[in-house]
């Protein structure tokens, strides 16, 4: 079982991953979009049998020129993840709930690339298409259907995605961006991958945003990047790390 969170987890952030670097470009300035896990698929039915807990779980991305806060609900609260980027001083900072232990992690962007496995975007080899006469309102928003494929150190990722192009984020927002960039906005997006399917749809966009979502609570346990890593590698992993 502690295999099976670990990769939970790490499908979650790949996926998240994905979104991020799809978006990253142009002119919103500030938003809160809201996505919710609509669909998980396996090719192991015991797996995809598991993999149904994280249906319902949330992904909430907030940002405004100077900071993004992300935040994963997971499993109805039993695993809760709050990144905020401060994209001018480029620092992060990472309060994770795990089942009850709360640990609050800072460090600087290159550390917390590791998170990513230290991978370059250049790296990532990208092929993109779209399909604009298939088309869906998500959000109160029309969006035609993109394809982006990827393929990184032997592991292939297809995204399908729906995306908007009447909502652009600005390129500050989300670190270690390369050039290659879907359109629009993705606001439903699949990722595939490793006979993994799962769905996230955005069930909400505020185009306002309170500066207060960016304070960060107290009550956490801090720690060092580097005692987070020994941490969680002590407790079977997560993160991809």
């Amino acid at each position: 079982m502690n295999h099976m969170k670990k990769f939970m987890l790490s499908l979650l952030a790949f996926a998240f991953i994905g979104l991020v670097n799809s978006f990253a470009q142009k002119s919103l300035e500030e938003a809160r979009i809201k996505y919710e896990v609509t669909s998980v698929k396996s090719d192991d039915p015991q797996m995809e049998s598991m993999l149904n807990m994280m249906k319902g779980s949330v992904l909430e991305v907030t940002f405004n020129a100077d900071k993004q806060w992300t935040k994963v609900d997971m499993m109805g609260g039993m695993v809760v993840m709050n990144t905020l980027n401060d994209v001018k001083l480029k620092k992060t900072t990472l309060l994770m709930d795990m089942m009850g232990r709360k640990i609050k992690v800072e460090g600087t962007d290159e550390e917390f690339k590791k998170m990513d496995g230290n991978v370059d975007p250049d790296d990532i080899e990208y092929e993109i298409s779209y399909e604009k006469s298939s088309t869906k309102e998500i959000a109160g928003y029309p969006c035609y259907k993109a394809i982006l494929s990827s393929k990184h150190d032997g592991v292939e990722m297809n995204l399908i995605a729906y995306v908007t192009d009447k909502l652009k984020a600005p390129k500050s927002v989300v670190r270690n961006v390369d050039a290659k960039q879907l359109d629009g906005l993705p606001l439903e997006y699949t990722v595939e991958t490793m006979g993994f399917a799962m769905t996230y749809t955005a069930t909400s966009v505020e185009r306002k945003v309170d500066p207060s979502i960016f304070t960060i609570p107290d009550g956490y346990e801090s720690m060092s990047f580097d005692e987070f890593i020994n941490t969680m590698g002590a407790m079977g992993g997560g993160m991809g790390y």
